[in-house]
């Protein structure tokens, strides 16, 4: 196993200690995990290790460097539920509108493969609200948001989803104010 797997392994498992004793002794902080494409940072995220996410960001990970997936870490972070590690990562300059997918196709915000990714990963309605919540509240940009989309991933579930979103009609920018309450937005000031 070479030092750059290690460092994956460890990243993964949490382990602070090893991952800075591997990146001391030269392990490249930008490696790509061979199995699964992840960087170091994205197995931090995912597991949700803050003292491996510090430490891959203070050896010079970046922190919007996008996986073979096509996804930066912070929406591992988020995604997993792991909202103390994606505030850090966003402290630290992570983008919270950056682009996540494969293609250009494919490529949505993050906050619209949350939401898709969702009813995949059978997570409850109060589970998403959490992570969509989380993602309104530190700026993502809801107008990128598509409903057609929500109908889609969502099913017979779609408009309890919309109404629990509130994602009818998607005020102007301007318009736009987030509500400090369950809501994503109000119209007006």
């Amino acid at each position: 196993m070479s030092i750059n797997e290690d460092l994956m392994k460890a990243a993964e498992s949490g382990e602070a200690d090893t991952v800075k004793k591997l990146l001391d002794a030269g392990a490249d902080v930008e490696a790509i995990d061979r199995k699964i494409g992840f960087t170091a940072l994205s197995h931090g995220a995912y597991s949700g290790g803050e003292d491996v996410v510090s430490l891959l960001l203070e050896h010079g990970a970046d922190v919007n460097r996008q996986d073979n997936l096509g996804c930066p870490p912070l929406f591992y972070a988020v995604m997993r539920g792991r909202f103390h590690t994606a505030k850090l990562l966003l402290d630290k300059g992570a983008d919270i509108n950056a682009q996540c997918g494969q293609s250009s196709v494919k490529r949505v915000s993050i906050l619209q493969r949350i939401i898709n990714s969702g009813n995949s990963a059978h997570l409850y309605a109060d589970d998403m609200i959490k992570r969509v919540e989380f993602m309104v509240e530190h700026g993502a940009d809801v107008h990128s948001l598509s409903v057609s989309t929500l109908r889609e991933d969502y099913g017979k579930y779609a408009n309890e989803m919309i109404s629990l979103l509130e994602v009818k009609k998607p005020p102007s920018k301007e318009e736009a104010v987030i509500s400090p309450s369950k809501k994503w937005w109000k119209f007006g000031k």
